[in-house]
């Protein structure tokens, strides 16, 4: 049985219309915006990747690959000073910086996405507000994580 149209439609309910059905998703999120859920989706996944990825990933043979990004041809002084300098760093300082960078990165874009989208809606006077694009941002980040 369809539900009616006045009660709100739950997050995985959204999220599967999302992906599903999204003429039907953004037509119930235009008129009750919503980002929580998948902004914490979103975000959450791509850190617990970045998370996982730093996890297993050899540090020692990572670090020695930067050294020569980029054509660079370090003397033998500068590697010897680099590998000093990265003795003293742990792993967990790349974990968790990746976490946060992920976390963060997504959510600050989502924030210009929205914060340009509405400047475009004040001038063509459509009457979306910072929080119908914001919603949008976030919403339309979940077919990218499925």
């Amino acid at each position: 049985m369809p539900e009616p149209p006045d009660r709100p439609v739950g997050g995985l309910r959204m999220a599967l219309n999302v992906l599903l059905e999204p003429a039907t998703a953004f037509a119930d999120l235009r008129e009750r915006p919503s980002w929580l859920l998948p902004a914490v989706l979103a975000a959450g996944g791509t850190a617990l990747v970045i998370f996982w990825y730093f996890s297993i990933l050899d540090i020692p043979w990572f670090m020695e690959n930067l050294l020569y990004q980029g054509g660079a041809d370090p003397t033998e002084e500068q590697i010897e000073q680099f590998n000093e300098r990265m003795e003293s760093v742990s792993p967990q300082v790349f974990i968790i910086s990746g976490f946060l960078g992920a976390s963060l990165g997504l959510i600050i874009i989502w924030l210009l996405q929205a914060g340009y989208l509405t400047l475009v809606s004040a001038l063509t006077g459509d009457g979306f507000r910072f929080g119908n694009w914001f919603c949008l941002a976030t919403w339309t980040a979940i077919p990218l994580r499925a």
